[in-house]
């Protein structure tokens, strides 16, 4: 799913360090691949106050229009007890909006999961108060991966400009890269 896929909704994935998650923002927890959701006629996720939490409880993610997103790790299934795990494939009954906030918010979570020690000297790392990294007193800091893919169609008149990838691979494509972090376009 792309960002534009949930058109005209928008996303706002700015990082706010002073929000206070209100009590009817919503709640991503996710384990081992799945997403805690509140079971009903029209599937959603808990709210800051159905479980709750306080301020220290969650990290902002993003917003999804108006309807903010945090993230909450569980530390026991106490207060989950009225939730239900479903897999990511099951959310597909879900609006096309909320099915991009589940995985947007699963490639953080899994960041933050595995972003707790530094890749340099193995100290345990912070979040920053500035913007959506975590740093180490070491001076390192991790932001999240982002690579997008970018594919082109290159044009002369009515003729497209096509590649061969590898050999072995009999087919044609367009031209198509990734943009790893660090390098321009």
């Amino acid at each position: 799913m792309m960002i534009q896929d949930i058109e005209p909704k928008h996303l706002y994935n700015a990082y706010h360090p002073d929000w206070t998650a209100r009590p009817e923002d919503s709640v991503l927890m996710y384990e081992e691949g799945e997403v805690f959701c509140v079971p009903g006629e029209t599937l959603c996720f808990p709210t800051v106050q159905s479980l709750g939490l306080s301020k220290g409880d969650c990290r902002y993610l993003f917003s999804v229009e108006e309807q903010r997103f945090y993230l909450h790790a569980p530390r026991n299934t106490e207060k989950l007890e009225r939730c239900s795990l479903r897999t990511l494939r099951e959310n597909g009954v879900l609006p096309r909006e909320m099915l991009f906030a589940v995985y947007t918010g699963r490639h953080l979570a899994d960041w933050y999961r595995d972003t707790v020690f530094c890749g340099r000297c193995g100290q345990r790392m912070t979040h920053s108060q500035t913007e959506r990294a975590m740093t180490c007193t070491c001076g390192y800091t991790a932001y999240p991966r982002i690579m997008p893919a970018v594919i082109v169609g290159v044009k002369d008149g009515n003729r497209l400009l096509l590649t061969r990838y590898r050999k072995g691979y009999n087919r044609n494509a367009l031209v198509a890269g990734f943009t790893e972090i660090g390098e321009t376009l």
